[in-house]
């Protein structure tokens, strides 16, 4: 095997706004940050055919796009993209299955990335090489705490509740709002007290 040079060739919707544009942003940004080299190639510019001018210059490929862009993504990009580069696949699937004609196209991969382990376990099951749990990066910056008082909520502070939902169970069984309720009237009897 040819050794290229360790860093990443990242593909991806460099350019977007979407979920997924943001994603591999996220990614780009966190290769970065721990001084891993990376190539950025736009796929959105792939796509459309012009004289984008993208090379492979790393040893390991990133591709993060939708499952539906896999079968085009084959047919345009460069062919030497896999030629002795170990390649990760970044799929988000939360739906109950992958559709049989994806698996022709997921399984080119030597690994695959996902955000989730409900996403693994639905990707596991058309594909049988390793997939890895990566939660899509997060910056956080912490200030150092100067008073055990900045814990103390008062009537001057804002008070913002965000409630998170997850749920292993198959799409057909929907989540019911009235669930909600219980935690909405909480929170109106915390704002009243305060």
């Amino acid at each position: 095997m040819k050794t290229h040079n360790l860093g990443l060739n990242i593909v991806g919707y460099t350019d977007s706004v979407s979920g997924l544009g943001e994603a591999v942003k996220l990614n780009i940004e966190a290769a970065r940050k721990i001084d891993i080299d990376v190539d950025i190639i736009n796929y959105e510019k792939v796509k459309l055919g012009t004289d984008y001018k993208y090379n492979f210059q790393y040893s390991i490929n990133l591709v993060q796009i939708a499952i539906n862009d896999l079968d085009t993504f084959f047919s345009i990009i460069d062919s030497g993209f896999f030629k002795n580069r170990y390649s990760i696949l970044f799929l988000l699937w939360e739906s109950e299955y992958v559709p049989p004609k994806f698996k022709e196209t997921i399984i080119l991969f030597n690994e695959i990335w996902t955000a989730s382990l409900y996403c693994k376990s639905i990707i596991n099951k058309v594909y049988n090489g390793p997939v890895i749990v990566m939660p899509h990066p997060v910056e956080i910056s912490l200030k150092p705490i100067k008073d055990q008082k900045q814990f103390i909520f008062s009537t001057k502070i804002n008070l913002v509740f965000y409630l998170f939902l997850a749920t292993t169970a198959p799409l057909k069984e929907k989540i019911h709002f009235f669930w909600l309720m219980p935690s909405s009237k909480h929170l109106a009897r915390m704002k009243k007290s305060n």
